[in-house]
């Protein structure tokens, strides 16, 4: 049996480099295993998934949108409520309307690129 040659001074500033080192990467290694076992084993594990709500101004721009994020896999699914009665401050006056809601169920890894796209987004 071979013993370690070297002096305790250097053994203890390498375990309390590998110790730093591990503390360092815990959260990316944390993240990289619940998306793996969530992967493998298609479990839900809590912040791996997000619900988004978007307003649209009728159920045809509505269909155009979620269609499009959809096909894009920006979502897995898209539920679109029609008729939602809205009063909001608009330009510093109390408004009214109908409109649409949808309800997005997607990955939170995806929310800044879905919001990117919807944030683009322009149908006429």
């Amino acid at each position: 049996m071979q013993r370690f040659q070297g002096s305790p001074r250097s053994v203890l500033s390498t375990l309390l480099l590998v110790l730093v080192m591990g503390l360092l990467l815990y959260p990316g290694l944390k993240n990289i295993a619940v998306y793996l076992f969530s992967a493998i084993t298609g479990n839900y594990i809590s912040g791996t998934h997000s619900v988004v709500f978007l307003s649209c101004p009728n159920e045809q721009v509505g269909k155009v949108i979620a269609r499009t994020i959809v096909e894009k896999k920006l979502a897995a699914c898209v539920s679109i409520l029609p008729k939602v009665f809205s009063i909001y401050n608009w330009d510093s006056e109390i408004t009214e309307t109908t409109e649409v809601l949808m309800v997005l169920k997607t990955r939170t890894s995806k929310i800044h690129r879905l919001t990117e796209f919807i944030s683009g987004s322009r149908v006429e």
